[in-house]
């Protein structure tokens, strides 16, 4: 008898692809949560872990066991997350206390969480997309909750927004000694007032930044990572003028 070789078939190409895609996304969606962090600065990841920290919390008082570690690292973790319970969690930062803007900025944290772990195939798309249409606080619906919940906000920020007169600011900047150090807190709350700067910007700012003859500041923002041109009034001009003349010599990296 003539022996019968073994009939092997070989995948097509067409069927290599499929299987490498396959491959390539479960390998992607196990990794969406530490690529989305990858490139975030230490303070925004710092932000997520107390956001998803807190959602942890949320769940344990509902008998859910979530550690903070897994739901920061691991989409699985996730499966069985609804819209009514990322509600919940918003509700429940309500209840204990937090400022409206520390709910609203947790909530976002929380959704796109659970929008990457949609995005990895761990929660329904339908649930996913509810989970995005859970809305935070405006700021007329914010002062109302503050109103009628029970728990004392846990931060002393206020619900409105504080404006200084200009002969307030008038004191605040011509209030300070004539000296080389009088003359520098000056021009920092100068550009705080006049231009808006955040602490960061301003901590950061150094002497090429600076147009003084086309009184313009060349403005690098760490927070949303781009650049701004920012136009100098004519009274932050002469405060900086006047700290140049007394600015000290050898300042680390040229800073201003």
């Amino acid at each position: 008898m003539i022996a019968q070789k073994a009939l092997v078939v070989s995948p097509s190409s067409p069927d290599k692809m499929i299987l490498a895609g396959q491959v390539a996304n479960e390998a992607a969606a196990g990794d969406v949560f530490t690529e989305h962090l990858r490139h975030k600065s230490a303070a925004t990841r710092t932000a997520y872990a107390a956001a998803v920290g807190l959602f942890s919390q949320a769940l344990e008082e509902i008998g859910i066991d979530r550690p903070t570690d897994q739901l920061m690292t691991d989409p699985a973790a996730w499966q069985g997350v609804t819209w009514a319970m990322v509600k919940g969690y918003r509700d429940w930062l309500l209840s204990k206390g937090y400022a409206i803007g520390s709910i609203n900025q947790r909530l976002s944290i929380v959704r796109k969480m659970a929008d990457l772990a949609g995005q990895a195939g761990v929660i329904p798309e339908g649930e996913r997309l509810k989970i995005r249409g859970v809305s935070g606080y405006t700021r007329k619906a914010g002062k109302r909750a503050n109103g009628q919940r029970e728990t004392a906000r846990l931060s002393n920020q206020k619900d409105e927004n504080n404006f200084l007169s200009r002969d307030q600011v008038n004191a605040l900047l011509e209030g300070l000694p004539e000296t080389a150090q009088g003359r520098r807190d000056q021009l920092m709350l100068a550009m705080l007032i006049y231009l808006g700067m955040r602490v960061g910007e301003l901590e950061t700012l150094t002497i090429g930044q600076l147009d003084l003859v086309g009184g313009i500041i060349h403005v690098y923002r760490h927070k949303t990572d781009t650049e701004s041109q920012l136009d100098m009034p004519r009274p932050l001009r002469e405060i900086l003028r006047d700290y140049l003349e007394v600015r000290p010599e050898g300042i680390p990296g040229g800073r201003l």
